[in-house]
């Protein structure tokens, strides 16, 4: 049987994926590290960011308060990765309405 394809070591992979390391690096990096101000979009600084939120998008205090009356059960962060509860920061409040 002929084959057409050639043996590649490891270095040959790597080799091969050098050119392309930014640009698989930055992604997860910039996750973890935000490029330029951490601007929460009321304009002060966003120290907190909801992991279930689409885009990761960061918070201040209130606005992560605010923002998250309806979704008590998202996944929350302080910056460093600090993970919290919306309960935690002393928001998760039952109400019960009996008809």
């Amino acid at each position: 049987m002929n084959s057409s394809h050639t043996f590649q070591s490891q270095q040959d992979y790597i080799r091969d994926w050098i050119p392309y390391q930014d640009e698989h690096l930055d992604h997860p990096l910039a996750r973890e590290a935000p490029l330029g101000e951490r601007l929460c979009e009321c304009g002060r600084e966003g120290s907190w960011r909801c992991k279930s939120c689409l885009g990761e998008p960061l918070f201040c205090y209130d606005c992560i308060q605010r923002s998250h009356f309806r979704t008590p059960f998202h996944r929350v962060e302080r910056w460093g990765g600090v993970r919290d509860t919306l309960h935690h920061l002393g928001y998760l409040r039952q109400e019960y309405t009996y008809i």
